[in-house]
């Protein structure tokens, strides 16, 4: 497959044509076509913000696990920004703080979930949550819970 400018030296193929049509058909021009996923990340979105607002009502922290772009852009998507306490990356060369409009969220090795031990941990690498968890058998033995936002919120509270 090749990308180029409209009226680029390449002539498009049949396909082109046809993916135009089905996206004209489709509408995905038009924000109609884009509200059901916003809904989904707003209903996401208030169900995050209500547990760490319980979480922190009960004196409990909550934490973040993953250190991204997609926790930078996450963060404000799901209101988060002042309710994450700390974050925790395997990557040490991560830094001190993720910064960003309003916030500075520490940024700790994952030894902290065993430390403080927050309420939950918004596991913002979601997709490779699989392999975090079986790293961290002993935090779920210890009551540990994790938060999957994404495709939607779904709780992991062990290893396997």
């Amino acid at each position: 497959m090749t990308v180029q400018r409209a009226g680029g030296a390449k002539k498009p193929s049949a396909e082109v044509a046809r993916f135009i049509a089905e996206e004209d058909r489709l509408g995905v021009d038009q924000p109609a076509y884009y509200a059901p996923y916003v809904k989904r990340i707003a209903a996401i979105r208030d169900e995050l913000v209500a547990m760490a607002d319980a979480a922190h009502a009960r004196g409990q922290s909550v934490a973040g696990y993953g250190v991204s772009v997609g926790t930078t852009t996450l963060l404000p998507q799901f209101g988060l920004e002042s309710k994450i306490d700390f974050l925790v990356d395997d990557d040490p060369k991560k830094g001190n703080v993720m910064a960003g409009p309003g916030y500075d969220i520490p940024i700790l090795p994952p030894a902290a979930l065993y430390e403080r031990k927050p309420a939950f941990v918004v596991v913002f690498a979601w997709r490779y949550v699989d392999p975090i968890r079986a790293k961290h058998a002993g935090y779920f033995a210890d009551g540990g819970k994790f938060v999957v936002p994404l495709p939607g919120i779904s709780m992991v509270d062990r290893a396997d």
